[in-house]
This record gives C-alpha cells, sequence and structure tokens, in this order.
C-alpha cells in the first residue's frame, strides 16, 4: 500500500530529549486537565488554581484552548467549547480524530469515515480537505499555524491549505513543517540530492541549507534554524539570509532556544545553557534539563531542581525533586509520592494543592490527523477493469504457462503457482495481487540424452501446464470491507454480466458468492469482519460449482 512520506514536525523532535509541544510559544492554555483524588474522574484547574468541572470525565481531556478542548468518550472523540457557567458543550461527537484551536476559528476533525474537515467553533463544517488533482488528501497537522494548515496526499507529498480550503501551497514536497515566522522548512528529494528548503507564505523558496545539513528542528524561530552539518557539528542558521552560527563541538541537540541563548544536550544528554554571544557558557552541562521560565531558567538533575536568574544565578531552590514540570501560569508542576504538588515561579509552594495528576497537552491523539474516507467504488473498479470474457487482462484461462512467464525453468519444476506483479495495483489504503494457478508444474526437466550413465538434466516448460485459475488478493484498511466491500464487488461483477449462482445471507460470519458468467466464473470470499478478500476466477465445471454451493448452503445452516 502506498505509505506517507512525513509531516517533519511528527518526527524528528522525537529523538531529541526533551522535545516540546508543537504549539507556539505564545499560546497559553485557558485551563489544564487535572484529577484531584485518583479514584476522581478529570476535571479542569484555572491559572489561579479554582477548580472547574471538577470529575467530569472518565478519560484525560486535553487542555482548554482558545474556550475549546477534546476528550475520548468510549471509542470516539468529542471537541467541546467552556460555555457559560464553565460547563462542557459539545460541539462535534463521535469523531475519529480531534484538532485543536490554535488560532482564530477553526478545527481540523476527522469524522468516522469521511476525509478530514475543518469545523469552526460552533461545530459547524466550513470545508472538506477534498482531493487535490485527484490524489485523496490523507493527513494533516491538528492545528492552522499562521492562517495555514499542513496538509499531505496519497502519494507522500505536502503542501499547505488556507482557512478557505484552498491549496495556496500545492502539495509536491516530500516532507514539510509548519508555518512559525512567516517561513516553512520543507523537504525535497531529487535523485541523489536531499534538500532541505525554506518558503515563504506564497510557497516562494528563499533560502536552502546546505547539501549534508539536517534540522535539529523543523520550525523557525527567533530568526533562526539549528542544524547539523555532515561532520555532526550542531550549527544555528538564520533564515532567510543563511548566516551561520557554529556552536561548540560538545553541542549536540538543541532543546530550546530564543534570541539570546540556548539550551543544549551533550552526547551523554547532559543539559547546559549557552549565550549566542561568543558562545559563553551560562550554566554547564550538568542537568538533566532546562527549561526557559520568565527571563531565568528551570532546572535540574538527580540531586534536585532550581530556579535560576537570566545569567545563570541561583535564584531559588525547590529541593530534590528530579524533574519539575514548567506549566505557567498553573505553577510548576512535580511529582512528590504519589501526588503532584505545585511551586510558584518565586520558588514557593502553593498550599495545600496537591493532584493526583495532570494533562497541559493540546490534543488528545495524534498529532497528525489521519483521513477515514475510502473509496470502496475504487478498489472495485481496479477489479472490474482487469475482466475480460476470458480471464485478467492479458491472461487467459486455458492457455499454456509458457505464453506468460520468462527466465529460468528450473526455477518452476516445483510449482503451479505463479504471482502475477504486472496486475498488481497498490492504491490509497489497499493493494491488491493476482496469483495464477496451472494445471501441472510450470517446469519440468528430462536427461539430455538416451546414455543411462549422463544424468545431465535440461530444463524447460512444461507444455501439459495450462493457466486454470486466476485468484485476487484485495487487502485494504477499511474495518467494514468484509461485508460492504465484498457486496461493493458482487454489485460490480453483476454490472460486468456476472449472474448469482448462490450466496450467504446477509450478516453472516462469512461472505461467500458464487457467480457466473459463460463458462467463467467468479467466487468472492473472505470473513465478514474482515479487511480483505479474495476472488476467484476459473472456466466452471459442473464438479467445482457444485463444491462452492455446498459451502455456501453450509454456511447458512449455520
Amino acid at each position: 500500500m502506498k505509505t506517507i512520506a512525513r509531516i517533519l514536525t511528527a518526527v524528528a523532535l522525537a529523538a531529541v530529549p526533551g522535545a516540546c509541544n508543537t504549539a507556539p510559544d505564545t499560546l497559553t492554555p485557558d485551563y489544564i486537565a487535572v484529577k484531584v483524588d485518583k479514584d476522581d474522574d478529570w476535571g479542569f484547574i484555572a491559572p489561579d488554581g479554582e477548580i472547574i468541572m471538577a470529575d467530569e470525565f472518565k478519560e484525560k481531556p486535553s487542555a482548554v484552548v482558545n474556550g475549546l478542548f477534546s476528550v475520548k468518550e468510549g471509542d470516539f472523540y468529542t471537541l467541546y467549547s467552556v460555555g457559560d457557567g464553565r460547563r462542557p458543550e459539545a460541539l462535534c461527537e463521535d469523531l475519529a480524530a480531534s484538532g485543536y484551536c490554535g488560532e482564530g476559528e477553526l478545527i481540523p476533525v476527522v469524522r468516522q469515515r469521511e476525509r478530514i474537515s475543518v469545523v469552526d467553533r460552533k461545530g459547524e463544517t466550513r470545508f472538506v480537505l477534498e482531493p487535490y488533482k485527484g490524489v485523496e488528501i490523507t493527513r494533516a497537522q491538528n492545528t492552522f499555524h499562521e492562517g495555514l494548515l499542513l496538509v499531505g496526499d496519497a502519494e507522500g507529498r505536502y503542501g499547505f491549505a488556507d482557512t478557505s480550503g484552498e491549496y495556496v501551497i500545492a502539495p509536491k514536497y516530500d516532507g514539510a513543517a509548519y508555518f512559525s515566522e512567516g517561513y516553512a522548512v520543507v523537504y525535497q528529494k531529487r535523485g541523489d540530492d536531499d534538500r532541505y528548503h525554506i518558503i515563504d507564505r506564497n510557497g516562494d523558496q528563499v533560502m536552502s541549507l546546505k547539501k549534508g545539513y539536517e534540522p535539529l528542528s523543523y520550525n523557525v524561530k527567533s530568526g533562526r534554524i539549528p542544524a547539523k552539518n555532515d561532520d555532526g557539528r550542531v550549527i544555528f542558521v538564520s533564515v532567510p539570509d543563511g548566516e551561520e552560527h557554529k556552536c561548540p563541538a560538545k553541542v549536540k541537540y538543541i532543546h530550546e532556544y530564543d534570541d539570546r541563548c540556548y539550551i543544549y544536550f551533550t552526547e551523554d544528554f547532559d543539559c547546559g545553557l549557552m549565550a549566542f554571544a561568543d558562545n559563553e557558557q551560562i550554566l554547564r552541562p550538568r542537568f538533566s534539563y532546562i527549561n526557559f521560565l520568565g527571563d531565568g531558567f528551570l532546572a535540574g538533575n538527580d540531586k534536585g531542581a532550581a530556579i535560576y536568574g537570566r545569567d545563570g544565578e541561583e535564584l531559588h531552590d525547590l529541593g530534590d525533586y528530579k524533574w519539575v514540570h514548567n506549566e505557567e501560569p498553573f505553577g510548576l508542576f512535580t511529582l512528590d509520592g504519589d501526588s503532584y504538588i505545585v511551586f510558584d515561579k518565586d520558588g514557593k509552594q502553593r498550599s495545600k494543592v496537591e493532584y493526583a495528576d495532570y494533562n497541559s497537552s493540546f490534543y488528545t491523539g495524534a498529532e497528525v490527523l489521519c483521513s477515514e474516507y475510502f473509496d470502496v467504488q475504487a478498489v472495485v473498479n481496479s477489479l472490474i477493469d482487469m475482466i475480460n470474457s476470458e480471464g485478467l487482462a492479458r491472461y487467459r484461462l486455458g492457455n499454456q504457462a509458457s505464453r506468460y512467464l520468462s527466465g529460468n525453468a528450473e526455477d518452476y519444476i516445483s510449482t503451479k503457482e505463479e504471482s502475477l506483479g504486472d496486475l498488481s495495483v497498490d492504491g490509497y489504503r489497499y493493494a491488491m495481487n493476482v496469483t495464477a494457478y496451472f494445471t501441472e508444474n510450470i517446469g519440468q526437466w528430462r536427461y539430455a540424452n538416451s546414455d543411462p550413465y549422463d544424468y545431465t538434466k535440461v530444463y524447460g516448460w512444461n507444455p501439459e501446464s495450462y493457466l486454470n485459475e486466476l485468484c485476487v488478493s484485495i487487502d485494504t484498511e477499511y474495518p467494514l470491507w468484509g461485508s460492504e466491500g465484498n457486496e461493493a464487488v458482487v454489485a460490480g461483477l453483476k454490472a460486468k454480466g456476472f449472474t448469482e449462482v448462490a450466496s450467504t445471507h446477509k450478516g453472516a460470519d462469512r461472505f461467500l458468492c458464487l457467480l457466473r458468467k459463460g463458462s467463467l466464473y467468479a467466487y468472492v470470499h473472505g470473513d465478514s469482519g474482515e479487511t480483505a478478500s479474495s476472488v476467484n476466477f476459473a472456466i466452471a465445471t459442473p464438479e467445482e460449482e457444485n463444491i462452492i454451493i455446498e459451502k455456501i448452503n453450509d454456511e447458512n445452516e449455520d
């Protein structure tokens, strides 16, 4: 099956310790989800510590961002708004996936078995991500960035849609990241030339990273992007002028940075802080993590955590807690035994504030939304287009195997079947393969001459091997294929002139249907609850038909 290449933000940062949420740094949630006690359900807290919707949700909700949040309920997701009285009001229910409202009014969502759509704050559909030039749009970032939504198609190409659903930057890149500071990193592979480029909001290429440069972050921040060159050296590249700032050799990964300094990891994943000016060391690499905290920093290791000032001076000792998470403006969360306690940014513990668990993520589910749309008819058409009165495509039932095979006959002396690669179909969320079955072994051998002491073998094609049957195997990603898909295949065969001979009852555990057109029969079979099935084509004989009909009758009796 065709696979998606990559949305860059979904892959690269995962390898870096402490990689952050993909949300813009300036985006602050209205509320974050908490459990007060371990036996409670989930609710939310406000920045001032007030609890709202206490004990409301069994599953962990996302943070409330711009008045909206999502939560899994049963097998699906619900998108909510925080209504009057700080109560949840459902906007969209039974979603396969939900994004979040990072900016503006729009949220990407996926309804069951449908294409990705974009809804507004009322839950009303503004537009659907329709195919671009006949190719399905199969993926999208879970929020808009700077008015553009990163999308990917079924052929592994990426582009951007605007807030009206127009593909303003056509899907043409092998990878892409969302826009930040007016620029996006894109990736293109042309032959042996793999390159990363920077484009602007018009889709114009403003610069390229040097060959061999691999970004360590895929978003422009403070006018820079960090990358590694082919010597493994970390370099900050300015956008769009391309000016380079080389980091010391001990810097191996970049965690966060602003216009003044950068947080880095060494090869051993020790964390340090360095100023851009002359690579001046602010905090030596002796920490497990460092995060920005206002004008200062939050840092810790296995000995404890502390708040540091702008120039690296220790301001507040937070004790021997190994990990303290900055969730400003809600406070600094750290696990103390079985519960989280919260510090203010001045290092003081909030009195009587403890939580069994919390969640500050902007979204539930995945960062990348995947379309649930499946074109059943496209699969049927791929099959029906092969069929003729004597078999499939150029393969005619009853013809000798030697008409269709080439190569070394020795490879076929012990087999009666062969996969027909030229009839394989690799479509969006499905694959179709055809196997040919022959009456005898396809290859044969004989002694080179009549000399009883000469055991030399000569290999050739077996003239008694005839094409007897063709089996089409259909493998899909569609959960209803076993019932809905097979029914569509039968309907397609009937439209092609086949007549139904016998079939299992609707709703049976196994889907079996025998059809005939002249001397050619088609046998559709598979489990009703599966995503795959098969269709066999052969020249019908009464005996073979009776065997299949008997199977169908037995299934119906069960």
